[in-house]
């Protein structure tokens, strides 16, 4: 996979195929290209790549959410940037110690993302 584009999906399994620093150079590199997000770039391009991941790996109500974002009149790219904004604040939460567990921590991302809509946005 030589290059990624957030309004397309890759294809899934060369996407799961490279490592972790590859997906995110990918998206930074597109993101480059287009002169986006200055000094944000490597934090941006890490979301872009973790939801990516996510989607390749089918995790719980996140093709439903991108699917969803998308019918409610996001671009793919955009409803990426949707999804990470839920991601970004799960991961205050995380910080924050609002959850005991592993288990309970997911369980909360994945019913964010199923009940996430274009006016939580």
């Amino acid at each position: 996979m030589r290059s990624c584009n957030p309004a397309t999906p890759p294809n899934y399994d060369a996407w799961l195929a490279l490592d972790e620093g590859e997906r995110i150079q990918l998206a930074k590199a597109f993101h480059e290209s287009h002169g986006e997000f200055g000094e944000s770039l490597n934090l941006h391009a890490g979301m872009h790549g973790i939801i990516e991941t996510q989607l390749a790996m089918d995790a719980p109500n996140a093709r439903e959410a991108l699917v969803r974002l998308q019918e409610q009149g996001l671009t793919r790219h955009d409803a990426i940037h949707a999804i990470g904004s839920v991601l970004m604040e799960h991961i205050y939460d995380i910080q924050t110690s609002v959850f005991s567990t592993a288990e309970e921590a997911n369980n909360h991302y994945a019913e964010s993302l199923k009940n996430f809509n274009v006016e939580d946005w």
